[in-house]
């Protein structure tokens, strides 16, 4: 998937109005510029897009529940995302899992790093290859901590990082998204309690704040 991919279109079986969908999917598009330009527009399209399907007979929308935060990733398959190559595609995968794991996209430690990249048989020269690569993609952010014989000692998966991930990674991504941002829009609600990072990352790409 490069950057210029348009996001899939939702499943079917998710029950979403088209109208509705057509503007869910242009908060996902991966140019920024295509975006809505903040969560109030955001919102108010979609809430025109509801009042329409309601003036057109269409079928009634779902109350919407708490979004469905089950993650389904999948862990064996290493496609290339973008235009990296399938070493860094690789390094960068385990990164984010890792970064699920700890709940935080900051201080992703290079030595835990190195130690789960083991079983891919990926050793320490390629894996500070890969990093290097991954910063200039502006994927990651190594941070100025110096000392302890690394080249990197950590480093941070920006948002525009983390989005790749999810949107190749996560299979159910989307699915998400839409649950997130139907809370926001039918419940008015604006903050999650203890949001996990995919949640978080819905958040800041389709709604700035």
């Amino acid at each position: 998937m490069h950057l210029r991919d348009k996001p899939q279109a939702f499943q079917t079986n998710l029950g979403i109005a088209p109208r509705m969908e057509a503007v869910i999917m242009r908060a996902l598009e991966k140019d920024q510029n295509a975006r809505q330009a903040d969560a109030a527009t955001l919102s108010r399209e979609l809430k025109e897009a509801i009042e329409l399907e309601d003036e057109g007979g269409g079928q009634e929308s779902p109350q919407s529940e708490a979004p469905t935060l089950e993650l389904r990733v999948d862990s064996e398959r290493v496609p290339v995302i973008n235009y990296l190559e399938e070493t860094d595609s690789l390094v960068f995968k385990v990164a984010c899992e890792r970064a699920l794991k700890t709940g935080y996209l900051k201080h992703i430690s290079v030595r835990e790093l190195i130690k789960d990249l083991e079983p891919h048989k990926i050793n320490q020269s390629e894996m500070f290859d890969s990093l290097e690569i991954l910063t200039e993609e502006m994927y990651i952010e190594p941070s100025n901590t110096v000392g302890g014989g690394l080249r990197i000692n950590d480093f941070e998966i920006t948002s525009f990082g983390f989005e790749q991930y999810a949107q190749v990674f996560i299979l159910n991504y989307q699915s998400i998204a839409k649950s997130v941002i139907e809370e926001i829009v039918m419940h008015d609600r604006e903050v999650f309690e203890k949001p996990d990072l995919v949640v978080e990352n819905v958040l800041d790409h389709c709604c700035p704040r």
